[in-house]
C-alpha cells in the first residue's frame, strides 16, 4: 500500500462472493494510521475492514458501513500491518469493486500546512 513517499495512497480492488482481500503497509511505532474502504459499484456490497499488527493482533475493526468502512489507530510496533477487506452484507453474499485509501502520519501532507485560526476551503472528490 505504499504511495512512493510512504504517506498515503488509493488502491482499487474487487471482492468476489465470500472472498477477502489482504494488503500490507509498513509503519513505525507511534504513527497514526487511517484506512478507509468505499463501495464504488453501488451494489449490495457492504465494505468492511480489519487491521492486524506485525504480531497478528487485531488493532482496528471490524469496521463496516453501508458504503464506507473506516478505521483509525496509532501503531504500537514498527513493522508490517495487514489490512483485510471483505463483505458483510446479509449472508456475506455480495460482490463489488472498491477503493481502499490510507494515510500515515506523520508523513501525509496532501492538503498542505494548517494555520491556527485559519480556514481551509477544499473539495473531496470521488
Amino acid at each position: 500500500m505504499d504511495s512512493g513517499d510512504g504517506s498515503s495512497a488509493v488502491l482499487s480492488g474487487s471482492v468476489a462472493y465470500g472472498d477477502q482481500q489482504t494488503y500490507f503497509l509498513q509503519a513505525s511505532a507511534g504513527q497514526g494510521v487511517i484506512v478507509r474502504v468505499t463501495d464504488v459499484g453501488g451494489s449490495t456490497f457492504v465494505p468492511a475492514l480489519t487491521v492486524y499488527d506485525p504480531t497478528g493482533a487485531m488493532v482496528a475493526g471490524p469496521g463496516a458501513g453501508n458504503d464506507v468502512a473506516s478505521a483509525g489507530f496509532q501503531t504500537e510496533r514498527t513493522g508490517t500491518y495487514t489490512v483485510v477487506v471483505y463483505d458483510v452484507s446479509s449472508g456475506f453474499a455480495s460482490t463489488g469493486p472498491y477503493n481502499l485509501y490510507f494515510t500515515l502520519a506523520p508523513g501525509a501532507n496532501e492538503g498542505g500546512a494548517l494555520t491556527p485560526g485559519g480556514v481551509v476551503s477544499s473539495t473531496l472528490t470521488l
